[in-house]
């Protein structure tokens, strides 16, 4: 069974890390961090699989499965924090990814990661479709620039001919009226603030559109439809509390940061699904952190920075006891 482990913030919680060492001796293929996947960069589709990037991980998604693939974290973890557009290699599906001092190339199936930087900054990539051989290319504020297949840097080049560049998400919006007409309900996370579209993709089948918020995570809209499906993978914050083994997955407890409140997700053994209980709209649970859990038939009691609270999973209702 793969080992689930977590991005953890959990020093103040008296959980211990561990540390590179202890972990040195696992392979890729036995362990999976799972981190907060509601704010997405970038999105890149290809005939089998659509690549989402976050600040922290790459995720693939296999629509004639409904799987997820992933995530994979880069070996620096900063390397994916300013990436603002992404491609897929035409001839090996692989992904190139935008920054705004440079480019990320990551290979899935040989698990490699590359970078490089751009004098000027990059402004956007794109692909020639009149040749894909050729290698990517950089447009940067003075001009193009061309990473050549096999190359380790990017050198001064001509523009490409037939340029395949990103969606952007003003072309979905004028292409779908009613995306844009129901903006104010689709971008509302779990405590009715507003989040806004960050990137977008045509499926390869041309029957819709895939695109990225930053805080529902991601959707899915069928060309025709007014509400887009939502894509829910991973954990509404970074830092999780405590876990909870159950007949039906694990539950993890995430704590308030900045960006997030606190919640209850239960995650699918096989990352098949996430389901998030976020308390009541308004308010949210009332508490902050949380140390431990224990299940006792449909409910799950906490260990709180507020005292216990008994969370009914039916339906998401907290009873504290302060």
């Amino acid at each position: 069974m793969r080992l689930f482990a977590l991005a953890l913030a959990s020093l103040a919680a008296g959980v211990p890390v561990v540390s590179p060492a202890q972990s040195r001796d696992w392979r890729p293929a036995d362990r999976t961090v799972v981190g907060d996947f509601t704010r997405i960069t970038s999105i890149a589709a290809a005939l089998d699989r659509v690549y989402l990037s976050s600040t922290t991980s790459v995720l693939i998604w296999h629509p004639q499965f409904q799987q997820w693939e992933g995530p994979y974290d880069p070996p620096d973890p900063s390397l994916l924090a300013s990436v603002f557009a992404s491609l897929v290699d035409p001839l090996d599906n692989s992904l190139w990814m935008a920054r705004a001092d440079g480019w990320v190339h990551f290979q899935p199936e040989l698990q490699l990661w590359d970078r490089g930087t751009v004098p000027g900054g990059v402004v956007t990539l794109a692909f020639d479709a009149n040749d894909p051989v050729s290698g990517l290319y950089l447009r940067t504020r003075s001009g193009w620039q061309v990473v050549s297949r096999g190359a380790l840097s990017a050198t001064p080049g001509r523009a490409p001919a037939r340029p395949v560049t990103p969606t952007s998400v003003d072309e979905v919006l004028r292409s779908s009226p009613t995306l844009q007409a129901n903006s104010a309900q689709i971008l509302l996370d779990p405590h009715l603030r507003t989040v806004r579209y960050t990137a977008a993709a045509r499926s390869f089948d041309n029957q819709g559109w895939f695109l990225g918020t930053s805080g529902v995570g991601a959707l899915y809209l069928p060309d025709g439809a007014a509400i887009p499906d939502r894509l829910a993978f991973g954990l509404p914050s970074p830092v999780a509390g405590a876990l909870l083994a159950a007949p039906d997955g694990i539950w993890v407890a995430t704590e308030r940061t900045q960006l997030a409140d606190a919640a209850f997700t239960l995650v699918d053994p096989d990352f098949k699904s996430f389901r998030t209980l976020h308390g009541p709209p308004a308010s949210g649970v009332p508490f902050s952190q949380v140390r431990d859990l224990a299940g006792q038939g449909t409910g799950v009691w906490a260990a709180t920075d507020a005292g216990a609270a008994r969370i009914e999973t039916a339906d998401g209702r907290v009873d504290l006891i302060d």
